[in-house]
């Protein structure tokens, strides 16, 4: 990791590791394998929800299941072999990567396996901050808030119906417009 954080450092700017721009679910029922048409020496993660916006969105489904990240196989409980007697998390190997590197996937789609070469093209967008006003007003005694929590990973219908539900605010009349967030 110490070398990981030193090449991304290089060129003066800290990227952060790169976004895996998709939810997965652990395969350990017999029953979820079989009807993804896993054969039975095939294990893996099932893709539960892909984001809106990403290069994920382009390259895969949901409903793949990965089987090897980097050429290491993936067991159904998301574990991979670090060395002969330890396992660790598969999402390490994407953690070795920098933003901009390229992420080789085994998948299975539709039980028929494919190689899956996923550009890391975003960062870790981080919930905590330090730099910026909370999101917060308060007036004549009253705190107004956020009435929605932005969901980092959205399906492509979310997206869209956010976007439309935005775009209708915006052109509403002004008695209509709401506080700007802060």
């Amino acid at each position: 990791m110490i070398n990981r954080f030193l090449a991304d450092i290089a060129d003066g700017k800290y990227d952060s590791f790169p976004a895996f721009s998709m939810e997965t679910q652990n395969l350990l029922s017999p029953s979820l394998k079989q009807k993804y048409q896993l054969k039975e020496d095939q294990s893996g993660v099932l893709i539960s929800k892909v984001c809106a916006n990403t290069a994920a969105e382009k390259v895969l489904k949901e409903n793949d299941v990965i089987t090897h990240i980097d050429g290491k196989k993936i067991d159904d409980d998301g574990t991979t072999a670090l060395t002969a007697r330890k396992t660790i998390n598969f999402r390490h190997y994407l953690d070795l990567h920098q933003v901009g590197d390229t992420l080789n996937l085994d998948i299975v789609r539709d039980g028929k396996p494919q190689q899956i070469k996923l550009p890391l093209d975003k960062a870790v967008e981080n919930t905590y901050t330090y730099d910026k006003e909370p999101r917060y007003v308060i007036y004549g005694g009253f705190v107004f808030v956020a009435t929605e929590a932005y969901d980092g990973c959205q399906t492509r219908e979310d997206y869209d119906e956010r976007k439309d539900k935005e775009k209708k605010m915006m052109s509403a009349s002004p008695k209509y417009w709401r506080l700007p967030a802060i």
